[in-house]
């Protein structure tokens, strides 16, 4: 079924292109048309999803969730740093990662989640940006 795309925003008055869909996807398709946004909801969507999840593409994703569990060591920022780092670059190469911080203090680890800072630039833009989120077993492995 296609969806006619309405102009809700004056940004499309502002910037023609589009850059693709924005997230979550309800029961129309809005497009984005920031390059910084774009790749905020590329970014979600690779960390959401559980390599193998993806028909087709079965090393799209990352394997956080499986992190969750593991013993709670140094080892574990490690792992999950070098998962988020070697899936973004290989998926999203026009993102580059800054920094990653990654908290499994006892309090967040007594709930059984994992808190995760990720500071990243676009390769054509010079601005720090940064996301955080928790990784817990409630909401499929990610929490965004």
């Amino acid at each position: 079924m296609a969806y006619i795309l309405k102009n809700q925003s004056k940004a499309i008055k502002l910037e023609s292109k589009s850059y693709g869909l924005s997230l979550p996807i309800f029961s129309e398709f809005k497009t984005t048309f920031d390059k910084i946004k774009q790749a905020e909801y590329n970014l979600y969507n690779l960390l959401r999803t559980r390599k193998g999840e993806r028909i087709m593409i079965p090393s799209f994703g990352c394997n956080l969730e499986s992190l969750l569990f593991e013993p709670n060591s140094d080892f574990l920022e490690n792992d999950i740093q070098n998962e988020i780092t070697n899936s973004v670059s290989y998926w999203l190469p026009y993102i580059n990662i800054t920094n990653i911080s990654v908290d499994v203090s006892n309090y967040l680890i007594d709930q059984n989640k994992i808190e995760v800072s990720i500071s990243y630039t676009i390769s054509d833009l010079e601005d720090i940006n940064t996301i955080t989120f928790n990784i817990n077993p409630i909401t499929n492995g990610n929490e965004i």
